[in-house]
């Protein structure tokens, strides 16, 4: 392995991932305008990138369990 691509792999690991709404939607099994909903009721926090939201899975993770601990 070169240098170079142990350098690419150790970055890649510690970047932080993002979703789309549609992925998010199909993930969760809701309509994309729903996630958009949750994002401008500041229920679920996002970035924007020019006319597109994007999520940290971080931020997802986070928002699923306390979706989950509020129905028990």
């Amino acid at each position: 392995m070169t240098y170079a691509s142990i350098f690419f792999i150790v970055m890649y690991s510690t970047m932080e991932k993002y979703l789309t709404t549609k992925e998010i939607s199909r993930l969760l099994k809701v309509q994309e305008v729903t996630v958009r909903r949750w994002i401008k009721k500041g229920k679920l926090p996002a970035i924007r990138f020019g006319r597109e939201y994007r999520i940290k899975t971080d931020d997802l993770e986070k928002y699923g369990k306390l979706k989950i601990l509020k129905v028990k």
